[in-house]
């Protein structure tokens, strides 16, 4: 069974953005509320 690193990379890379993204709102959520 070969693996598509095309498909591999972008699985990566969605997780990653949405782990961002999380990462950022509770970032923002939490310097605004120390404001």
């Amino acid at each position: 069974m070969e693996r598509d690193p095309t498909i591999v990379h972008r699985f990566f890379l969605s997780g990653f953005y949405c782990w961002g993204w999380e990462f950022l709102t509770a970032l923002l959520l939490f310097s605004s509320s120390s404001l």
